[in-house]
């Protein structure tokens, strides 16, 4: 997340340390420091070219760099993460979803594998019943075979046939 702060405030605060960090005799001309005593030939070189408050100041200013710096790639390294646990969780939703499709085409072509078969079922039952109906020799043929091989079954049917007949004759006299 982005610091809300960072545009304005950054702004106002590097112009005011550019302030700060321009000499001060730039700044008031009519007041100047006590030159200091000369310290140890080094450290004097530093000094005389550099201020210990513009060094303060510079430190300070690259310490804030440094840690805005910190803060935008922990920033980025936390967005990488939820970048990467998203991409895992789409990438495994998609997977279930493939899955999920490829299931339901299968069941679908199971229906329709089904369905095909009871409609050629029906066609056939239909066609039988057809040729039944029609009277056609060959099933004529069939049905006179299978009278003869059944002969004493079909005289039992007949005599219930004849006892229905009569009962059912027997019953309209009654009512």
């Amino acid at each position: 997340m982005a610091l809300s702060c960072c545009s304005s405030s950054a702004v106002a605060a590097l112009g005011l340390l550019a302030l700060l960090l321009l000499p001060g005799p730039a700044l008031f001309p009519g007041s100047e420091p006590a030159p200091p005593p000369p310290p140890p030939p080094a450290a004097a070189r530093l000094l005389h070219y550099c201020p210990p408050l513009d060094l303060a100041l510079s430190g300070t200013l690259a310490l804030c760099g440094l840690l805005t710096y910190l803060a935008e790639w922990v920033q980025r390294k936390l967005m990488e993460r939820r970048i990467m646990k998203l991409n895992s969780y789409l990438q495994s939703s998609v997977e279930k979803l493939r899955a999920w499709d490829a299931q339901q085409e299968q069941l679908e072509s199971s229906v329709r594998l089904a369905q095909e078969a009871a409609t050629e079922y029906n066609l056939l039952l239909y066609l039988l019943l057809r040729q039944h109906r029609a009277g056609d020799p060959r099933a004529m043929e069939h049905r006179a075979t299978d009278h003869r091989a059944t002969d004493h079954r079909a005289t039992d049917h007949r005599k219930e046939h004849k006892l229905e007949h009569l009962y059912s004759r027997d019953h309209r006299i009654d009512a």
